[in-house]
């Protein structure tokens, strides 16, 4: 219980300490991500901390225990920093050089690593659940504080520049991946249905950065099909 209300204390710490240092007033939607990140992350701590101990087995349990304790604590922090400060999540493409999208900042490198190290711990889960689902326990904790943190931080700064296929196919591979855990589960394990809302919540919040990517895709097309129409038809008249 303690646990919980220190992180709930860093989060909101977190939050005041980015606003103070960009001096611009932040939104009432942003406290409210804000709030729901701290009040998610504090209730599920004690859950997150209690696994780790109860469903470690083996170093490699210990390992993937850890790491996803590490993510379920250092998400919202970083996701509630990053959201009074105007920063955003950079997309892999972005993360990895492959766009021209300038240098980034600290911030938003440490987002990227954070956003990738998640969805990796994501599939990885996931896949054991679809092709070995003896033995395994449900990561909902964890999973539940960074998907939370990441959606209401991607919804707010939403990466415009990024290329969308690797989240597409993360995002295609959770959602699947969910849709077979909940009918091989069954409905009465309640444990399985909310593991597999938090795969859910983390493949939309790799899809929030395509949107606008296929909205200036369409842009693009059409502007250009303005700009070649002119030419086409002053070549038909000069032709007759």
């Amino acid at each position: 219980m303690l646990s919980g209300i220190a992180l709930c204390s860093a989060i909101f710490g977190a939050a005041m300490l980015a606003l103070l240092r960009n001096g611009c007033p932040a939104r009432q939607r942003d406290w409210f991500a804000v709030a729901i990140m701290a009040a998610v992350s504090g209730a599920l701590l004690g859950m997150a901390i209690e696994a780790m101990f109860l469903d470690s087995f083996g170093t490699d349990g210990w390992i993937r225990e850890g790491v996803l304790l590490a993510i379920g604590v250092s998400v919202p922090l970083f996701s509630a920093y990053a959201l009074m400060s105007g920063q955003k999540i950079p997309a892999f493409g972005e993360l990895l050089g492959s766009t021209d999208c300038g240098p980034l900042s600290l911030l938003s490198i440490l987002l990227g690593i954070l956003l990738g190290v998640t969805t990796v711990m994501a599939c990885i889960t996931a896949l054991g659940l679809v092709f070995d689902p003896r033995c395994r326990d449900f990561p909902f904790a964890p999973m539940t504080m960074a998907a939370i943190s990441l959606f209401a931080l991607r919804t707010s700064r939403t990466s415009h520049d990024a290329l969308p296929m690797s989240e597409m196919l993360f995002a295609v591979l959770l959602g699947s991946s969910a849709i077979y855990i909940v009918f091989n589960e069954g409905f009465e394990n309640w444990q399985s249905l909310w593991t597999c809302a938090a795969y859910a919540l983390l493949g939309a919040t790799l899809l929030r950065g395509t949107e606008l990517k296929v909205q200036s895709s369409l842009i693009d097309v059409s502007s250009l099909a303005l700009e070649t129409a002119p030419q086409t038809s002053s070549q038909t008249r000069l032709g007759v």
